[in-house]
């Protein structure tokens, strides 16, 4: 979480318009110690930098016996020992009550991350398809093909800083609908600044 937050800040800083981060992870905080979940939501949602997510989880082609899981070593684990390192990963962040984890990739976090941004997830649950293309390589290709055929819409609020919960600082909800049924994908609102 602190990683994607300071890439967010980072993004923000930049001179293009066009602002993107991809987060290639399991979608576990791995000892975040200046942001929590909620904070870097609401920092995703207030950045109008889009998250794509890659799940990436174990690999399907390798022997399960060859694979060597790591963890980051924190303090408290470090003075217990190595087995107290190899368990001291936290559990999937629970979102509403519900852990939308496959092939070990909490995807409800990255599906978070995605639909505050306007971004999308993808699950990358093994190396190679049928085909012989990369499943990375294809969600790369659909990720940059969106980014090169994206269209910014943009509105003025009917009033801001009157009545209960529409002040600043405050998150407003925006829903994008066509008159054709076209398939759009956008951000769920925006922080009011």
């Amino acid at each position: 979480y602190d990683a994607l937050r300071e890439g967010i800040e980072k993004v923000r800083t930049g001179r293009h318009d066009k602002r993107a981060i991809l987060v290639i992870s399991d979608g576990m905080d791995a000892g975040s110690k200046r942001t929590n979940l909620e904070s870097l939501l609401r920092a995703v949602r207030g950045a109008e930098v889009l998250v794509y997510g890659l799940g990436t989880g174990q690999t399907v082609y390798a022997d399960p016996s060859e694979h060597v899981p790591f963890t980051l070593p924190t303090q408290s684990s470090t003075a217990r020992g190595p087995a107290a390192i190899q368990n001291s990963r936290p559990s999937p962040a629970r979102r509403g009550g519900v852990t939308n984890t496959l092939n070990g990739v909490n995807m409800t976090v990255l599906n978070e991350f995605a639909a505050n941004s306007g971004g999308k997830a993808f699950l990358l649950a093994s190396t190679f398809v049928d085909t012989g293309a990369s499943e990375i390589g294809k969600a790369l290709t659909l990720i940059a093909d969106e980014l090169r055929g994206q269209y910014t819409l943009g509105y003025y609020p009917l009033k801001i800083g009157s009545g209960s919960g529409s002040g600043e600082n405050n998150f407003h909800t925006i829903e994008v609908t066509t008159r054709n049924g076209y398939n759009v994908r956008a951000r769920t609102g925006y922080q009011s600044q």
